[in-house]
């Protein structure tokens, strides 16, 4: 957090040239007076821009990593109403990231309850040198994969665990899916996303197999009832039966 002093002749004077400084307005700063000034004397503040929850944490984050041995920057990219992004900036970001992002999502998970004792709405999101927007790549083009392969099975398909964001992605690449439903299923940890067709339910909840079957009527064939096939049988000629009489041989005697 940067802190300048700034001066002037009076408290309002001073106040401005730190607003100026800082390039902020009266709402988005908080001062230290350090001296009031007097007759020949001016006053002097120590000036900084108040802390949005995205400086918060920021400034948390940057904490852990610094304490943890890593060599990082953490970079805040956005801020709104609804959410707060951050991005670590590293040269090995292997150990930040950890196995397909578990790692990262700890930071991300410590980072968002760092402000327990305080009101906060806001997601966070902590990336790390674009990781998520790879991943996010990688997801949803499993998600339209496997999308095919459940219509082309009529199977369900039990993805592994994933975290809540990750489980969203594959809800939001197959959300407009005409052929396909998801939803999730176990509990935390190992929540995870059910892909299923939607014609499992139709058929009483057994494998659909999206495959047009044989129909007799193609081929100029007409179906052949039970008693039409009866009466076939009765005009085939009898074959004749032929009785075969096995007999041993006569024991010798000695």
């Amino acid at each position: 957090m940067e802190k300048i002093v700034a001066s002037g002749k009076n408290l309002q004077a001073a106040l401005a040239q730190g607003m100026e400084k800082l390039c902020a307005t009266e709402n988005e700063i908080e001062y230290n007076v350090l001296h009031a000034g007097g007759l020949f004397r001016q006053c002097k503040v120590e000036v900084w821009k108040k802390q949005t929850e995205g400086d918060k944490y920021q400034e948390f984050l940057q904490t852990v990593l610094t304490k943890a041995g890593f060599d990082a920057q953490v970079e805040k990219t956005a801020e709104n109403d609804a959410k707060v992004e951050l991005n670590v900036v590293c040269e090995k970001s292997g150990d930040i990231i950890g196995h397909r992002g578990d790692t990262l999502e700890a930071l991300r998970f410590l980072t968002a309850i760092s402000l327990k004792g305080e009101e906060s709405t806001k997601q966070v999101i902590v990336d790390c040198n674009n990781y998520r927007e790879k991943r996010v790549a990688t997801l949803e083009k499993l998600a339209k994969n496997l999308e095919k392969k459940a219509v082309r099975t009529g199977r369900k398909i039990r993805l592994e665990p994933m975290n809540a964001y990750e489980r969203r992605i594959i809800h939001t690449a197959l959300k407009d899916s005409q052929e396909v439903e998801t939803f999730s299923e176990g509990a935390e940890p190992f929540r995870y996303i059910v892909i299923q067709n939607k014609n499992f339910k139709k058929h009483g909840g057994k494998p659909y197999h999206n495959e047009k079957k044989a129909d007799p009527t193609e081929k100029n064939v007409a179906p052949v009832t039970v008693t039409e096939e009866a009466t076939a049988q009765e005009d085939r000629p009898k074959r004749k039966q032929l009785n075969f009489v096995y007999r041993t041989k006569t024991k010798r005697r000695f």
